[in-house]
């Protein structure tokens, strides 16, 4: 789904836009009836496994 608001209400509810791009909705921010600006979500960057010991330096 996707929400549509203007400038100056996202201004005041970023909290609650948030909120709806983490359930997976977009947001599309509108500037004079125009839109500047979407929301979405992105995807948390993926860690290495740990390595233990001296492994470590046989990555470089």
């Amino acid at each position: 789904m996707t929400t549509i608001i203007n400038i100056e209400t996202s201004k005041l509810q970023l909290s609650d836009l948030l909120d709806l791009v983490r359930g997976g909705n977009d947001v599309i921010v509108l500037e004079a009836d125009t839109p500047v600006a979407k929301l979405i979500a992105v995807e948390p960057p993926q860690q290495k496994p740990r390595r233990h010991g001296l492994g470590f330096l046989q990555d470089k």
